[in-house]
């Protein structure tokens, strides 16, 4: 916020936002957009990791003169948890956190994610259907293959984190509660965008059918995934040898009262 305020955008909004009902602090720098210059615009985006560094150097730095107590228990968290977890959460570029507005920056690339996945969607589809529209964007060959790569880690990584966190979820509440968050959590953050890119490929089917490669590669993409499907209904024989130990799972020792 203090970043921001010195190259002249407003903070309209500061204080906790609980993702997933776990309160984490929040700080709105939108307007950090306005900022012409992108060296500036990075100093804004890791102004917030940056800080949890000083303040975990400040902790590690005063943990071995502090009395043993609450006090030295806190600052040993700072020094070792605290700035661990800013580091792999916050400086991750795979959600909007600040890594993926200091990566944008880096890079010159307002709306990142976006613009990468419209690209990644778009050679997805030219494999599938070899449909010869052009890509949403022109960038240099090696700007499009890394932005293509980038969206599919995305993909792959928001695919774990919220299957993950749809799981977590659902072991931490009640069941009733658990199971219609986890339905939430799983529909909204995969099954829909899963609809949405299905949905598209209906439209372009036809159109990939009419031509007689496009018939041919679909062919083959069809037996490529029907493939592994129908290996989950071939029984496969299989034998597996193992040692064992068998033991009493538990002990209770009797003793007679009389001879």
């Amino acid at each position: 916020a203090f970043a921001a305020k010195r190259y002249g955008c407003r903070v309209p909004v500061m204080g906790v936002a609980f993702v997933l009902l776990w309160p984490m602090a929040y700080t709105d720098t939108n307007e950090a957009w306005r900022i012409a210059d992108p060296r500036k615009r990075l100093q804004v985006a890791s102004a917030g990791v940056l800080a949890e560094l000083a303040v975990a150097a400040w902790a590690t730095f005063l943990w071995p003169w502090l009395p043993e107590g609450e006090l030295k228990t806190a600052a040993f968290f700072l020094a070792t948890t605290s700035w661990l977890t800013t580091v792999a959460v916050n400086f991750s570029p795979f959600m909007r956190f600040d890594g993926y507005f200091v990566l944008s920056d880096w890079l010159d690339l307002p709306n990142l994610h976006e613009r990468s996945f419209a690209l990644a969607r778009w050679r997805l589809r030219e494999i599938l259907f070899a449909t010869g529209e052009r890509p949403p964007e022109d960038f240099p060959p090696h700007r499009r293959r890394l932005l293509i790569a980038f969206a599919w880690v995305v993909w792959i990584y928001r695919l774990v984190v919220f299957f993950g966190i749809a799981l977590v979820v659902y072991q931490f509440f009640i069941k009733l509660v658990g199971i219609l968050l986890f339905a939430i959590e799983v529909g909204w953050f995969i099954v829909r965008p899963l609809a949405g890119e299905l949905a598209a490929w209906r439209t372009l089917l036809p159109r990939a059918l009419r031509g007689r490669r496009g018939a041919l590669r679909m062919t083959l993409w069809l037996c490529a995934l029907a493939l592994p499907v129908a290996l989950l209904f071939v029984p496969l024989p299989a034998r597996m040898v193992v040692a064992g130990v068998v033991r009493p799972a538990e002990y209770l020792v009797i003793r007679a009262p009389v001879g």
